[in-house]
């Protein structure tokens, strides 16, 4: 669930189905993901269904809240992303940085309830789609701080620094990038783009 995420493939990602049978927690990650790669995806109609299925497992893991509170915890954040980028996706880009804001700037570790992506990561790509790179340069390096060498971090911070024209600094961040990646076989776009960048810097 978590690669189509990673690797934003968007409509894979609306697509994936919850595995009948298994925890509320594992099933929610699955409608959370649906909701992320519908909104991505310019489906906010799926994506808020995506989001009422959420709402009815929070309704049933409050009940059982005393016994096991990280399940509600969990829910609750996951609800909160998905809401955000919803409002990212209808222009509302304020608004869905006040919702993830309180869950970047939790002590508790920030990967926990989009598994593996940080709450910073999330706001900084958000605030780099919304034209605002210097913003989203912030919210990129608090993400390396606490989680160095994350592929999209890196990246975005690259791009980022690149649109306030910090050129060294982007060089740094593509550099650490295809520094992380090498003897990767891998295709993936940013590769081939930061590969690009530091040839045109080194003038081949």
């Amino acid at each position: 669930v978590s690669h189509a995420l990673e690797l934003h493939h968007w409509s894979e990602a609306a697509q994936l189905s919850p595995v009948e049978g298994t925890s509320e927690g594992n099933r929610s990650f699955a409608y959370l993901a649906r909701a992320i790669g519908a909104a991505r995806s310019d489906n906010r109609e799926q994506a808020r269904k995506e989001v009422g299925q959420l709402e009815a497992i929070q309704k049933k893991a409050e009940a059982n809240k005393k016994k096991e509170p990280w399940t509600y915890d969990a829910v609750s954040d996951e609800l909160t992303i998905a809401r955000a980028w919803i409002a990212h996706a209808e222009g509302r880009t304020d608004e869905a940085v006040r919702l993830l804001r309180p869950m970047a700037d939790k002590d508790r570790g920030e990967a926990e309830a989009s598994e593996g992506i940080p709450v910073h990561e999330i706001i900084a790509d958000m605030l780099l789609e919304a034209k605002r790179p210097a913003d989203a340069l912030v919210e990129y390096e608090a993400t390396l701080k606490s989680d160095p060498g994350r592929f999209n971090a890196l990246y975005g911070a690259a791009q980022a620094s690149e649109q306030v024209g910090q050129s060294d600094k982007a060089r740094e961040f593509y550099l650490q990038l295809l520094k992380n990646c090498d003897g990767s076989k891998s295709d993936r776009a940013e590769l081939k783009h930061a590969r690009e960048k530091m040839e045109v810097r080194a003038g081949k």
